[in-house]
């Protein structure tokens, strides 16, 4: 039967056959290959996004906590804590409460 069309077909005719075959696979090959690195990229992308992300909110994070630092060092003077009685340093305590809220 293959002998059959064998005589029928050219020598040509199969060669541009063969590189056309060839020629599929390579560009499947490519494709696949090209498709893969931009997944790649695009996970490394998504990577960097979350990571800068994350950076900003500890950023925030740790501003957030200096300045409740600050303020409490500014309002419950603690310098002059020895100087001060028990029932002063509550008041002094639930001025600052007053003075600047609680913070969640």
């Amino acid at each position: 039967m293959l002998l059959k069309f064998s005589k029928v077909l050219d020598p040509k005719l199969i060669k541009i056959f063969v590189n056309n075959y060839y020629m599929n696979k390579a560009k499947t090959f490519f494709f696949k290959i090209s498709i893969i690195i931009l997944a790649l990229l695009g996970i490394k992308q998504l990577i960097y996004i979350n990571q800068s992300k994350a950076k900003d909110i500890k950023n925030e994070e740790e501003s957030l906590l200096n300045e409740s630092v600050r303020v409490l060092n500014e309002c419950l003077d603690l310098e002059n804590k020895n100087k001060r009685t028990l029932k002063k340093s509550i008041e002094l305590i639930e001025y600052c409460l007053e003075e600047y809220g609680y913070k969640n």
